[in-house]
């Protein structure tokens, strides 16, 4: 008795669908760690000041506001802020910070 092979795809066509999976999963892969740089992960020693959350960056003397979701009221930022002893100039606000 001889069995018949019903192959449902070309070789061909197998290929070209390895290819577009490749490539969606390559792109998304792409997308996915451009939104996570945009939307986050901000570098530096966190510290509370004034009610405040900020990253700072103990090289640059830079800071970031990193939340303030609980605030409520006028918020007026400061051009820079002090802890512990050193000045850090604020120069970013952070995404999702409010």
């Amino acid at each position: 008795m001889k069995v018949k092979i019903i192959y449902l795809c070309t070789r061909n066509q197998i290929q070209n669908k390895m290819k577009h999976y490749v490539t969606f999963l390559l792109s998304f892969i792409i997308i996915q760690t451009i939104a996570a740089q945009q939307t986050g992960s901000i570098e530096g020693t966190p510290a509370s000041i004034n009610g405040l959350n900020y990253k700072l960056d103990e090289e640059t003397l830079e800071a970031t506001l990193d939340n303030a979701n609980s605030w409520e009221g006028d918020l007026k930022l400061p051009s820079s802020v002090n802890y512990k002893g050193k000045n850090y100039t604020l120069t970013r606000i952070a995404s999702f910070a409010f």
